[in-house]
């Protein structure tokens, strides 16, 4: 569970949305939001989406793989997993079966800052639901039995994700060597030695630490009345103990600057591939309007087949097959900026890194024209829309925007801030983060394997 959620969740890595600043119980027209503080601690957002007679309840934790020690990593993820374990009161399995009942569907995910959990579910099941989730939030079992099997999964799902595929292995290396000694660098399944290590205790420190209402949000979006939902959360959630200190923990310490080049190859690689990545500011970290820029260059450069790169390299040159470039935030305080291209059948990996940093020679030195930025901003705001209309993606890009935020934001200024952000913002941007010098260079091949 988590991982291959993981990859559908970051379709809006470059999506924020906030939500209008409300008081408690306070509403606001554009969005009729509600938005309440519980006593315990707990942050409850509520966004009534009436578009379909459907729920979305996630409860965000804010602890993920950066937080905890490092010599453990991958014990966020492990906990996500004994999250669906049994409770003191309930055996494993109730409150799926509870959800298949009531046609909905279950699932978690596991970042560096948070680690969420969410339902889909018709909205006369919310009640039951948080129910069930204030529970395993207060009473969940955890000993040897129950962590010994779960070992077990984890350990296959690291083996088939990561171990067994090379492209993936390049990926954890690549952002192993780009974070060095940075918290963002730890695996977020773990590595396979500390998999094995960790214990029952492990697991109940990082629970009782993190698990609490002050380190949490409860996010609900939906066909429901706000007030009625604050109710519910209160007649659940609001029953753990707890106080409105919040545990989290954000590591806005940049990484060290890097130049190096990583070279994996196997027999499982069907075709060569280049990477070039850079450390990035993320929400936390960026200078005004500097997150959007950088973003905006992403869709300037290509995040599909359409852009400079594509335009030059695949449709003109014809020495690529596919290239892309990707704004990805892989925590709240920084994000990876990355330059991925397959190189076409007679063109070498070295004629590609060539070319690849000549359009962003190009980018620092004159910046985007402003026909192309006007198109990246289109884009953006196209893919957006799409983005809202699935009521999950909707339900994590709120979240994504509000886990640090003391009062919601508005939904609609972000998009504002994206609209002023102009040429000379862009090449500036690029300028100070994506020096050809520096990140990290990630070249993956083929080999043949044995006859």
């Amino acid at each position: 569970m988590g991982w291959a959620i993981w990859y559908i969740i970051c379709a809006v890595c470059g999506l924020m949305i906030g939500i209008p600043a409300a008081t408690a119980q306070e509403k606001n027209d554009a969005w009729d939001i509600t938005e309440e503080w519980l006593e315990n601690g707990l942050r409850v957002v509520v966004v009534p989406d009436t578009r379909a007679p459907t729920v979305t309840h996630t409860l965000w934790i804010q602890a993920g793989a950066a937080v905890g020690p490092a010599e453990r990593t991958g014990v966020a993820h492990f906990l996500e997993h004994m999250m669906f374990k049994a409770t003191s009161t309930q055996p494993q399995g109730a409150f799926a079966r509870a959800i298949s009942d009531w046609g909905g569907t279950q699932n978690a995910f596991t970042d560096h800052d948070t680690t969420v959990f969410f339902q889909r579910i018709p909205p006369d099941a919310l009640a039951s639901s948080m129910q069930f989730d204030a529970d395993r939030l207060r009473n969940l079992a955890i000993n040897a039995n129950a962590v010994n099997a779960e070992r077990r999964v984890i350990a296959r799902e690291r083996a088939i994700r990561i171990d067994q595929d090379t492209p993936s292995q390049m990926v954890e290396a690549l952002s192993e060597v780009l974070f060095g000694t940075h918290p963002y660098a730890r695996s977020i399944l773990g590595k396979p030695q500390d998999i094995e290590r960790i214990s029952p205790k492990d697991l109940q420190v990082y629970y009782d630490r993190y698990y609490q209402p002050g380190n949490a949000m409860l996010l609900v979006v939906g066909d429901v009345d706000g007030a009625e939902v604050i109710e519910m959360a209160r007649a659940t959630y609001g029953q753990i103990s707890g106080t409105p200190n919040s545990t989290k923990t954000r590591n806005k310490k940049p990484p060290q600057s890097i130049d190096q080049t990583l070279t994996l190859s196997g027999t499982d690689v069907s075709t060569a591939s280049l990477r070039h990545s850079w450390v990035v500011p993320g929400r936390a970290t960026a200078q005004p309007g500097e997150r959007e820029a950088l973003i905006l260059l992403s869709y300037i450069l290509g995040t599909e087949t359409n852009g400079r790169l594509s335009d030059s390299l695949v449709r003109n040159d014809k020495i690529a097959t596919s290239i892309r470039a990707q704004f990805s935030d892989v925590g709240h305080s920084w994000g990876v900026f990355t330059l991925f291209g397959v190189p076409a059948t007679e063109t070498s990996l070295d004629t590609l890194q060539v070319a690849m940093h000549r359009q962003i020679r190009n980018i620092l030195e004159y910046g985007p024209d402003p026909k192309e930025l006007a198109a990246a901003k289109r884009r953006y705001a196209m893919r957006s829309v799409f983005d809202r209309d699935d009521q999950l993606l909707l339900a994590v890009a709120l979240g994504k925007s509000l886990i640090d935020s003391d009062t919601a934001v508005s939904a609609f200024n972000e998009r504002a801030e994206f609209e002023i952000v102009n040429v000379m913002d862009v090449r500036a941007a690029a300028r100070r983060w994506l020096d050809i010098k520096s990140g990290v260079i990630a070249r993956l091949e083929s080999i043949e394997e044995p006859k």
